[in-house]
């Protein structure tokens, strides 16, 4: 959203975090990798959790190539396709996730989460900025 945009451009703060790590198929369905130092085995039960309970409303929100789910302030981007944010609430278990990177991060700023869920190996996200 525009209102939640700074005037000036912030500097990244340092991010003291390993590269992410595979997950286990059997152990993440949705996820192929995490960070530990964010998300530990409870966090990431919770997060498939979620997942597996959203997976209809991914289906009804699809881009391009992928799927979607968006939560918190709005966040419009260039040929954005699906509604946009699902809801202005952001779910318990995303405000969890969001407090542990608030703990790596603490002077960022998280008003939104958009979640992609890509479709199988051919399905991917364009580069940008």
């Amino acid at each position: 959203s525009l209102a939640s945009t700074p005037d000036t451009l912030l500097q990244v703060p340092p991010f003291n975090v390993h590269a992410p790590v595979p997950c286990k198929p059997e152990e993440c369905r949705h996820i192929t990798s995490y960070t530990p130092e964010i998300v530990d085995s409870e966090l990431k039960a919770k997060l498939v959790t979620f997942l597996d309970q959203h997976s209809e409303t991914f289906q009804n929100n699809p881009e391009r190539v992928h799927d979607v789910l968006s939560f918190g302030e709005p966040y419009h981007y260039h040929g954005a396709r699906a509604p946009n944010p699902k809801t202005s609430d952001i779910p318990d278990v995303l405000v969890e996730l969001i407090s542990e990177v608030k703990k790596q991060c603490p002077e960022a700023i998280i008003n939104q989460c958009l979640i992609n869920r890509y479709i199988d190996k051919t399905s991917f996200l364009p580069k940008h900025s």
